[in-house]
């Protein structure tokens, strides 16, 4: 008996087109707030498909709408991240896709594609949005202003997802090269500091000239301590902005602006060097009922994608600090070899990993109607 088909057949008729805007997305790789062909490639297939189309926050975000989502009494949101990686080669600061953030973008846009024919039910209304600048620039900018506000906490003070019933989102999986989809419980949120300037003992005089790594290594665990129980990990690096400290917060755990202020005051005045926020980001909750929806689904979608549920995944995104204001869920994606962020990241099955999460959004939509 043979198995059955990866895609629906709306879909399989779709997948060249879809694969196509993939590398056309890759190609066009761009940093946070400044996703103008990205934003232009939206609107393109918005108007090639004949539907709504809209810019918010300056024209950096664009947002796709089926059905009437101002009177809608059940609001459905599907995000996408917009922006790229910055790599430094030869010298200078370019810009790629080791996140897999034009991924999302074909998942968010061939959604929008398969659903253009159909209709909602009365009462219900689909809004597709591109989210600016979720990777924190200043990790590749150094000269990039501080604290930096991410796409969807300004999209969130503009209130874009207010009233949600569900926001649904997708990510590619770190090195997963078999069709597996992840249902992960909660990822965990950071915190980002930076201490500058170095210490006077990087000057002729001192005699020792270890220092930066050691304060470096005694503020990281001060840090640590500080937030504790909260803290799941902790780290440091050094380079030519200052000292740079990341926190890993605990899923569930709550620190707010407020403890994070508290946290570089703190270390400012122990350490006699002046600490900032960079930025910070929320643990992401994923919602129960929807995770539940997600794993009846996914079960009965194909045999050919194997399900594997996670307690919890390292890293920060955004999206945590939409999961606390309305009911999130984030589906991870093999196809994948290495590693997000690193050079080396890539995707090696184009049909599983750009095309197969459509279908997902597509029941998971119809299940939440």
């Amino acid at each position: 008996m043979s198995r059955p088909p990866l895609l629906p057949p709306r879909l399989e008729q779709m997948k060249t087109e879809l694969i196509a805007l993939a590398h056309e997305l890759q190609e066009l790789a761009e940093p946070g707030y400044e996703e103008v062909g990205t934003v232009a490639v939206w609107e393109r297939i918005a108007r090639t498909y004949g539907l709504a189309f809209e810019r918010l926050l300056e024209n950096t975000t664009p947002v796709i709408t089926i059905g009437d989502y101002q009177h809608a009494e059940k609001k459905i949101v599907v995000t996408a991240d917009l922006d790229a990686v910055g790599v430094t080669e030869c010298g200078s600061l370019n810009w790629r896709h080791l996140c897999g953030h034009h991924a999302q973008s074909v998942h968010a846009l061939g959604l929008a594609m398969f659903l253009a024919r159909d209709s909602l039910p009365d009462g219900v209304a689909l809004r597709i949005i591109g989210c600016p600048a979720e990777e924190c620039r200043p990790a590749f900018d150094p000269q990039w202003p501080i604290p930096y506000v991410t796409g969807k906490q300004r999209l969130l003070s503009e209130g874009v997802f207010t009233g949600a019933a569900a926001v649904l989102g997708t990510h590619l999986a770190d090195n997963s090269p078999g069709r597996v989809a992840y249902v992960v419980d909660h990822i965990r949120g950071g915190i980002w500091l930076r201490m500058t300037p170095l210490p006077e003992c990087l000057s002729r005089e001192q005699s020792e000239p270890s220092r930066p790594e050691e304060i470096a290594q005694a503020a990281s665990a001060r840090a640590a301590m500080i937030l504790h129980p909260h803290c799941a990990s902790h780290t440091y690096k050094i380079g030519s902005a200052g000292i740079d400290l990341w926190m890993e917060t605990t899923p569930g755990s709550c620190v707010s602006q407020e403890d994070v202020r508290t946290l570089a005051q703190t270390l400012s005045a122990m350490f006699r060097i002046s600490a900032e926020l960079v930025v910070r980001y929320a643990p992401l909750a994923q919602n129960s009922e929807l995770r539940g929806r997600a794993r009846s689904l996914l079960a009965d979608m194909t045999p050919s994608v194997t399900i594997a549920e996670l307690t919890e995944l390292p890293g920060a995104t955004d999206l945590g600090d939409v999961s606390q204001v309305a009911p999130t869920l984030q589906l991870f994606v093999g196809g994948t070899v290495g590693v997000t962020h690193e050079r080396e990241f890539r995707v090696v099955d184009e049909l599983f990993a750009y095309v197969w999460p459509i279908a997902y959004l597509a029941r998971m939509v119809d299940a939440l109607l």
